[in-house]
């Protein structure tokens, strides 16, 4: 990372500046990161410091199309709100408006309506930028032009700033570069301006600072870009520390289970996490959660809120470094980003505040010892205030209190707040006098207090007027029916994070009146303490759906009545989606809506189903996400069954629908003659696509090979990856560059029944296309099948469809499936190269089943279509027999890394019936161009070899070589517990099997025996096309060639 500054003050910026200067100095220096955080197998980009500038660039050009012409110095500020999904997109057209000198008006998904039109008004914003369900509501608001946020491909020519001459040069240092705004805590959000200097005096502050233990690594910034962490996370960090921010595109609301998931993508140790409370909480109560962060992270910051002491003490006492991050959007960060103790065991919840910022800890006159933080102004810290809320001294009264460390000078623990503020556990802010002025123009209503400080969600406690006419305490649910309305139109100004669900809004009882002070007002602290237990009590309620609820339950449970039920609870909440198969994520629903809508889904199941005992999992909504997936999971559920067949049977329906009937089946199709082949490839960066890719490469009747891949991913990125796959494994790189004219790159989004193609690619592909060879699909056991629907299920059908698009083509379909399709076959027997009509053969996981649903859609194609179409069950594919590279992350490479670090081998596993990569290339090649070749083929090493084979020959290597290969045999069992134990002090780089720990736990429980419960594929038709399949027992020398690439 360039040094981009030696002293404070010794040089001045502007961001574009920063940006154009980054670049130049050190262009290939990664600047973020980038992953799909729905896609578990998709790849981590790195985006250097010049590429972020060429495609900041390409989309300035791409916004002077659409007449949005650059801000000249001298001329008004022209401003430009952003208002959508916080992403690599959303960041790349922040930086283009920057370098067109436009000032950026950063606004919060969770605002109402009403906050939204007010930001925009006060700002004199002229466009706004939104994407998703937010371009929709952009569209509606009046006196702004709305532009739709769209990937532009990036240019080589990057920006230049126009020169400045001195006066113009100091003007734009005080000029907002940005706008950000406060959460509408006292009525509608305020704007508070970051100018230039503001911006760059945090950064140069942050560089001072000692941060050469983080450079170079990975931050997994979990915060929207429009907040205020959020955005300097994504900038003041790259720049100042050289700590590359993740950027996580993801439609869901992130939780503990994901950021692990996530963490063990990026695999690196050394990556920091920065989280809101509440997610650090959820990874604290999950089982060896907090093991996991520590070994996949170990240094984790939040910020916003405060973690829960007994969960922050169970994180700390597992090795991770917790450290607290405070500031405010007026005056940006305060603290250190580092560890402010040398006891990160006790001083956890201590921080300490940056030397340059001139801080005055106020003692409170109220006997508690506690301190006001205010912010004084400094002559080495620029900040965003414009005024002062304190005087005598002049300063900003920041409402947060401390308490010093009882021993250790200098350290302070945040205790709350002096003002009517609740923050949330998601780090949000509810004002609470906000919600108490619109309750109390209810004249049924005598008073309000607030609770839900350190929770997902804040509620109400309401005393009734005296006039009401009888006791509100004796009928709570008469008097809401009463006031409701109130709540209502209070929840259409409120954000959308401090809405009032009804569970949580409690009524005074006569036994606990409110504890009032001497003045008439109520005690707030005091009488929250007295409705601890009804508080929990609600809480606990709205997790298992009993108590009040926003929509009635229906008279009878029917799926019927259930859907409309749940269509009436989404409008409700002001949720609208376009059908019963639409997901919740795609059109608004956050982790709040989603605690709403579980709450409703348990309550019809426990009162108008016959439910009993069974444990409803707490991310229900985020397994199944739209009406029809929580019908069948309801209905499922009630019946005491998990009917997966029926659903199957659903899928395969519906993605059949509408296919072309025809009696003829075409024959000789598919085949090469005279003509040249034209071949679409998906998955061709996977390491069986990229041998694919190798043989078709090669062949010279193949004319050209379209790659399918991600609408996420860049012609560039996918060019550079297959570099990287081809290098791995030994391949002809210089192929690669030599067919470079050969190899079309289509980024393309399978979901969409055009591919998401344009309408003259999508016809150059009808017109040309002569194979498609189908590779591509998420690799996810954790999912229900249902959820592969959308894109890989529908993918599918998609393809198909193109393939019929020209019937005089003749396109040849071939779809890799996997073994798990028929994972349930008898052990007895191989598994014919056929069909099977019984969805009880797939595996018990969602990806089997998918495969499996796709094999059966191919089949109705080709008996009602005429489809021409070839299907290929992988087993156990190993790495290549050349140089001996197997993709780490696959279980038997782990397996052994793993075993090396712990020196130990589990004695008994599956048979080996490894077939390598490479000969896989070739056979699914041949098969596929075969005229004659058509219905089910098998890969896989017909000839097993015995696992203690593999376990005497490691032996035997161990002793002819110097190094200590450990390969001394020892039950699964014992391997488990060695590699638990291991954890303590390897990282998960070293023993990656920890991640698999349940599935190789699984392979211990169901292996009696060597290949026990193993199903066996049958070979004989692929044998006829592809004699290569028979490699026979893998080599010593291949074997050793795996253990030794693995091992190291």
């Amino acid at each position: 990372m360039p040094v981009l500054f030696t002293s404070l003050r010794d040089e001045r910026y502007t961001l574009p500046h920063l940006f154009e200067r980054n670049a130049l100095l050190k262009p290939d220096a990664p600047f973020l990161r980038y992953l799909d955080g729905d896609d578990e197998n998709g790849p981590i980009t790195d985006i250097s410091a010049r590429q972020i500038l060429q495609m900041a660039s390409a989309t300035a050009g791409h916004l002077g199309q659409l007449g949005c012409a650059p801000r000249q110095a001298g001329e008004p500020l022209k401003v430009v709100a952003f208002y959508g999904t916080s992403g690599i997109s959303y960041y790349t057209y922040l930086v283009a408006c920057l370098l067109m000198n436009w000032t950026v008006l950063l606004v919060s998904t969770r605002n109402s309506d009403a906050a939204v039109e007010h930001l925009l008004r006060i700002s004199e914003a002229t466009h706004i930028l939104s994407d998703g369900i937010w371009f929709e509501k952009a569209q509606k608001l009046q006196n702004v032009t709305a532009i739709k946020i769209e990937d532009v491909p990036p240019s080589d020519n990057v920006w230049s700033s126009a020169q400045l001459s001195p006066e113009q040069f100091s003007k734009a240092l005080t000029e907002p570069a940005l706008y950000l705004h406060t959460s509408g805590t006292t009525g509608h959000p305020k704007l508070i301006p970051f100018t230039h200097e503001f911006v760059v005096s945090g950064i140069q502050r942050v560089h001072n600072g000692n941060y050469t233990a983080f450079k170079g690594a990975s931050m997994l910034t979990l915060v929207p870009l429009f907040h205020a962490i959020g955005f300097w996370n994504f900038t003041m960090i790259p720049f100042a520390t050289g700590v590359v921010p993740v950027i996580v595109h993801s439609k869901r609301p992130m939780d503990g289970a994901r950021l692990l998931s996530i963490l063990k993508r990026i695999n690196s140790p050394s990556t920091i996490v920065f989280s809101s409370p509440a997610t650090l909480e959820e990874v604290a109560g999950i089982p060896d959660g907090p093991k996991t962060l520590a070994t996949m992270s170990g240094h984790a910051f939040w910020g916003g809120g405060s973690v829960k002491q007994e969960l922050g003490d169970r994180l700390a006492r597992a090795g991770v470094i917790l450290t607290s991050v405070y500031g405010a959007t007026e005056f940006g960060p305060v603290t250190p980003f580092r560890l402010s103790s040398d006891n990160p065991v006790e001083d956890w919840n201590y921080l300490s505040f940056l030397p340059e910022i001139n801080v005055l800890l106020k003692p409170v006159d109220d006997g508690s010892g506690l301190r006001e933080l205010l912010i004084l102004p400094s002559e080495t810290a620029t900040t965003a205030i414009q005024q002062y809320n304190h005087e005598n001294p002049k300063a900003w009264a920041t409402m947060d209190l401390w308490s010093p460390h009882p021993t250790r000078e200098g350290l302070w623990k945040h205790h709350g707040r002096m003002d009517s503020i609740t923050v949330l556990s998601n780090g949000e802010k509810t004002n609470n006098r906000q919600i108490e002025t619109l309750l109390l123009q209810d004249p049924l209503i005598a008073r309000v207090v607030v609770f839900g400080s350190g929770r997902f969600l804040n509620g109400v406690l309401l005393s009734s007027s005296p006039n009401l006419g009888y006791d509100s305490s004796s009928d709570p649910e008469r008097y809401l029916d009463q006031i409701w309305n109130t709540i209502v139109n209070a929840n259409e100004v409120l954000p959308q994070h401090s809405a009032l669900v009804r569970q949580l809004v409690l009524v005074e009882k006569t036994e606990k009146p409110f504890i009032m002070s001497d003045k008439g007002t109520v005690r707030a602290v005091e009488t929250l303490s007295q409705y601890e237990e009804d508080i929990n009590a609600a809480y606990g309620r709205l997790e298992e759906g009993e108590g009040a609820l926003e929509v009635e339950l229906p008279d009878e449970g029917t799926p019927d009545t259930f859907k409309a039920y749940i269509k009436k609870l989404l409008v409700a909440i002001s949720i609208s989606v376009p059908s019963e198969d639409a997901d919740f994520f795609d059109y608004g629903v956050d982790s709040l809506i989603a605690i709403k809508i579980r709450s409703h889904v348990v309550s019809f199941l426990k009162h108008k189903t016959d439910f009993g005992d069974t444990e409803i999992i707490g991310n229900l909504i985020y397994t199944y996400s739209s009406i029809d997936a929580l019908t069948r999971f309801v209905f499922n559920t009630s019946n005491g069954v998990q009917s997966t067949e029926h659903i199957i049977q659903e899928l395969i329906q519906k993605h059949t629908e509408g296919l072309p009937q025809t009696t003829v089946i075409t024959n000789g199709v598919g085949q090469i003659t005279d003509s040249k082949a034209n071949v679409l490839l998906t998955g061709c960066t996977g390491s069986l696509g990229s041998h694919i890719l190798l043989q078709l490469l090669s062949l010279k009747n193949v004319e050209r090979v379209y790659c399918l891949v991600r609408n996420t991913d860049t012609e560039n990125s996918i060019r550079e990856r297959l570099m990287v796959q081809f290098g791995v494994y030994g391949l002809p790189k210089e192929l690669l560059a030599e067919k470079a004219s050969s190899i079309v790159i289509l980024p393309a989004d399978l979901s969409d029944p055009n591919l998401g193609l344009s309408a003259s690619t999508k016809q150059e592909l009808e017109s040309k296309v002569t194979h498609i060879i189908h590779g591509a699909w998420r690799l996810d056991f954790n999912l229900p099948v249902e959820r592969f629907s959308k894109t890989e299920i529908a993918g599918v059908r998609h393809l198909i469809d193109l393939s019929l698009a020209q019937p005089l083509l003749h396109t040849r379909f071939i779809f890799i499936s996997s073994i798990g399709s028929v994972q349930n076959h008898s052990s007895i027997s191989a598994v014919p190269e056929q069909s099977f009509s019984v969805p009880s053969i797939a595996g018990f996981d969602g990806y089997s089943q998918s495969k499996y649903t796709a094999e059966r859609i191919i089949d109705v194609a080709v008996s009602r279509a005429g489809l021409d179409a070839i299907i290929i069950r992988g087993g156990q594919l190993s790495g290549s027999s050349q140089n001996g590279y197997w993709n780490p992350k696959e279980y038997i490479p782990s397996l052994f890394k793993t075993s090396a670090a712990i020196r130990a081998f589990p004695d008994h596993f599956m048979e080996i019936r490894w077939l390598p990569v490479d000969i896989a290339g070739k056979i699914v090649v041949k098969l596929s161009l075969n005229a004659t070749s058509r219905g089910y083929y098998h890969l896989e090493n017909p000839v097993s070899t015995s696992w203690s084979y593999l376990v005497n020959l490691l032996s035997s290597h161990a002793q002819k070589t110097a190094k200590p290969t450990p390969v001394e045999p020892v039950s699964m069992s014992e391997w488990l517990r060695l590699i638990v134990q291991a954890s303590q002090v390897k990282s998960v780089d070293e023993i990656p099997a920890i991640k698999l720990m349940d599935f190789f736990r699984g392979i211990g429980e169901n292996t009696n025996g060597e290949g026990a419960n193993a199903v066996v594929l049958d070979v004989q038709r692929t044998r006829e096309v592809a004699p290569e399949i028979d490699v026979g027992v893998l080599s010593d020398v291949v074997l050793l060639s795996y253990w030794d690439t693995a091992s190291t």
